[in-house]
């Protein structure tokens, strides 16, 4: 239940309070602040000096700040310090500087929100304290005003819809959906799953939702939609006219309720390579993705009326494909963001461009991200910075003063002089491909380490420069991590990503072992200390890895792992990760991991369930119990085959959780199980370590 915590606090308990943060310093008049990190406390058992496994993988402190449309009210998910707290929805007055909790609830956590209007917003919830095999209730959907007032439920958290007296509530799988209000009137936009008697979904509406009265009115939709993209209240569709062979855009037309046609082009260009939306500027002009020829996507103009990219790229890049979204107010483009190893933005509007030079003349050791509001004349714009060593910081830049006004810290005991650099490198495989890959290093680096090798889950995505808690936290063990983008990785061209087609457990686990041995030749890794380490499909190419380079990898990790490729079906459409499953070029598994019939030998022979025998390195496998994915019995039953051949094989199994573990206290007692067990094999216990 809701909880009366809907009182205005005293500006002098702003942050320490509301803010959930250690004291930070806080003057208006100062252009410039240091934000002080408090010490980290000293696990039992530990050293003096080791950071504790809960400093690395504890809840966010502050999260999902946005300004309002008017940009003079800033909104945020805050934890307050402290055992089985819960994460609220606090809005704070940049005027006053004074701050209001508007959501709280003792049984759950805020979820997604959004600004309805300058006084309104609409929210959902999790319960972010229990694992997925405990979940007790959906999101509901909620509403109320920037002070606290006007509270209302406006979907049920319960299978049952129990309306209450003269309260219309909505089903219980309706969700938001983000950025299409227009943030003047009381409505948001919602989508609806519907769910046949054995709790499939059968189909799915999309509405307009009044968040004042409750009432709810449908809105059509094309026919035989692809996905849907949202953004500047903007929503987008791709569909497939089959008969035609064309693809279609359309744009929804708020106050009409209509939709418009924005784009038919073919479902691939001349080279094969579909052409896909990215976004409408606030000025109607259409940007989409193409390679046009090349191997890597590029961000183009559209040009509506002849139907075909207009000219040369916006955006492009010799090393990754372009991932953008537009930075705008009500007006106009004001800039693009886009992802390559890091995350830039590129200015369109010369006061913009002048503001971020100047973020970054006085944090240079960030990539600082600057957000604005709707209104072209809001005074304040949102800073976000955060490097590899530095989760993110949040700062106001005040307009019209130049002054940078700190807020707080996503994650306040994480001290940045204490963290490992990470540095992209690149690795020639084998067969020539080049392989990006990210080293993390110990403090003091040196020569000899014992190495991790972390796998990424997907396959399809890839690594990025960042704070990890995960590489964070073996470094701080005295651990050298290297994160490869093996072939198959998504985001880094046509020819990185269809190398990987078919090649599970083959190519894909040859770039994995080309990456080690890079390791040892350039003397980072002590050849007889180098341990694998994934989920998922890391968790797989651990096993397989064990299986195929047994002399080169002393022990292995593995959590959430697959144990049979043949157990994966195209209906499991979470396998398909966002960067395929919102492309317009689509995939099956049949084309990336091969057919279930012509190619079962294939399946069959790279499973590690079919050859557990060859696993004679100690190995400690990890499986949440509700799983839905990889069903946990399957985990076990290739474990427990393991274990006849590896006596140093362990078995972790967590009751409360799925297959993406979502408690802290379950990363936490993981990666402090996985420190003993690197310790003992490759670590400072290890008989290597002892030899040397």
């Amino acid at each position: 239940m809701m909880l009366s915590m809907l009182r205005r606090l005293p500006r002098r308990l702003l942050f320490p309070l509301l803010l959930a943060l250690a004291p930070l310093p806080f003057a208006q008049a100062q252009a410039q602040e240091t934000l002080a990190t408090p010490a980290a406390p000293t696990a039992a058992g530990a050293s003096a000096s080791a950071l504790p496994a809960s400093l690395f993988f504890a809840p966010r402190s502050l999260g999902g700040a946005t300004l309002s449309p008017d940009g003079r009210f800033l909104a945020m998910r805050v934890l307050p310090a402290g055992e089985r707290q819960r994460v609220r929805l606090s809005v704070l007055d940049l005027a006053s500087m004074q701050a209001t909790v508007v959501a709280y609830f003792n049984d759950a956590d805020i979820a997604n929100f959004q600004w309805v209007n300058n006084d309104r917003l609409a929210y959902s919830l999790v319960d972010r304290q229990r694992g997925q095999g405990r979940q007790r209730f959906a999101s509901g959907m909620f509403a109320v005003n920037k002070d606290g007032s006007g509270y209302r439920q406006l979907a049920t958290r319960e299978g049952i819809v129990r309306d209450k007296p003269g309260m219309l509530l909505q089903p219980w799988s309706t969700f938001l959906i983000d950025h299409i209000s227009a943030q003047t009137g009381n409505f948001v936009y919602v989508w609806r799953t519907h769910l046949s008697r054995l709790n499939s979904i059968t189909d799915t509406s999309t509405g307009r939702l009044n968040t004042l009265t409750g009432g709810y009115e449908t809105v059509n939709m094309p026919p035989d939609l692809l996905y849907w993209m949202s953004d500047s209240g903007v929503a987008w569709r791709m569909d497939k006219e089959f008969a035609e062979k064309r693809n279609m855009a359309y744009t929804f037309d708020r106050p009409a309720g209509t939709w418009r046609k924005l784009a038919q082009v073919m479902p691939a260009d001349a080279n094969g390579v579909a052409i896909a939306p990215a976004f409408l500027a606030p000025d109607g002009q259409l940007y989409v993705y193409a390679r046009n020829g090349g191997d890597k996507l590029a961000l183009y103009r559209f040009d509506q009326q002849n139907q075909r990219l207009d000219g040369a790229p916006v955006l492009a890049s010799p090393d990754y494909d372009i991932q953008a979204t537009m930075v705008h107010n009500d007006a106009r483009l004001l800039g693009i963001r886009y992802r390559t190893d890091a995350e830039t933005t590129l200015w369109l509007d010369a006061d913009m461009q002048a503001m971020q030079l100047a973020v970054n003349a006085r944090l240079p050791a960030t990539v600082n991200t600057l957000s604005v509001a709707q209104r072209t004349d809001a005074p304040w714009v949102l800073v976000s910075s955060w490097s590899d060593v530095q989760p993110p910081i949040y700062r106001l830049f005040e307009r019209a003063s130049g002054k940078l006004i700190p807020l707080g810290k996503a994650y306040p005991a994480v001290a940045a002089e204490r963290m490992a650099s990470r540095q992209l490198l690149h690795i020639k495989a084998r067969d020539g491909l080049m392989l990006p890959a990210w080293l993390t290093l110990p403090k003091g680096n040196g020569r000899q380490l014992p190495l991790v090798v972390l796998i990424h889950d997907g396959p399809w995505q890839r690594g990025d420069w960042g704070w990890q808690p995960d590489s964070q936290f073996l470094a701080s063990r005295g651990y050298a991590v290297l994160e490869p983008d093996y072939r198959g990785s998504t985001g880094l061209g046509a020819r990185h990503f269809q190398a990987g087609w078919k090649q599970w457990g083959l190519a894909m686990q040859d770039d994995i072992a080309d990456a080690a041995r890079w390791a040892i030749g350039e003397g980072i890794a002590d050849p007889q200390r180098i341990c694998l380490a994934g989920g998922g499909y890391g968790g797989y190419a651990t096993l397989m890895g064990l299986q195929r380079d047994a002399g080169l990898f002393r022990c292995g990790i593995a959590w959430s792992s697959i144990p049979d490729l043949r157990e994966l079906k195209d209906e499991v459409n979470w396998w398909l990760d966002d960067d395929l499953r919102n492309s317009d070029e689509q995939y099956t598994l049949a084309m990336l991991l091969g057919d279930a019939d012509r190619d079962k030998a294939l399946l069959r022979d790279n499973s590690p369930r079919h050859q557990p025998a060859r696993i004679t390195a100690p190995l400690l496998m990890a499986h949440g119990y509700t799983d839905h994915i990889v069903p946990m019995s399957d985990a076990r039953a290739l474990f427990d085959a393991i274990r006849k051949s590896s006596a140093q094989a362990q078995w972790i199994e967590y009751g409360d959780e799925g297959h993406d573990w979502v408690l802290p206290q379950t990363h936490v007692d993981f990666w402090q199980q996985s420190e003993k067990f690197l310790d003992k094999h490759i670590g400072k216990a290890s008989a290597a370590a002892k030899k040397e």
